[in-house]
């Protein structure tokens, strides 16, 4: 549950984008809903999209592989694991 509206968070985070504050856009540890969410809402606004997620990936820790991985792919967004 979001307590400010994400269009709202979303607009911030493009004007600090676009004042040159960062680089790149990037998440979390979201689940690939919540991705695919925000993807959404910065594309149908014209905010800046993300481009980098970052999450936890490793021998033991495959979850991302089944529906995560493929997503960020489709959407153009590198990842970035740890462990």
């Amino acid at each position: 549950v979001y307590d400010t509206p994400l269009e709202e968070t979303l607009s911030g985070v493009s004007a600090a984008h676009e004042a040159g504050m960062f680089r790149r856009f990037g998440l979390s540890n979201y689940p690939p809903a919540d991705v695919q969410k925000m993807y959404d809402v910065c594309k149908a606004n014209n905010f800046v999209t993300p481009s980098v997620y970052q999450g936890n990936y490793s021998a033991v820790a495959r979850g991302q592989e089944e529906r995560l991985l493929p997503l960020l792919r489709k959407l153009g967004i590198a990842s970035y694991a740890y462990s």
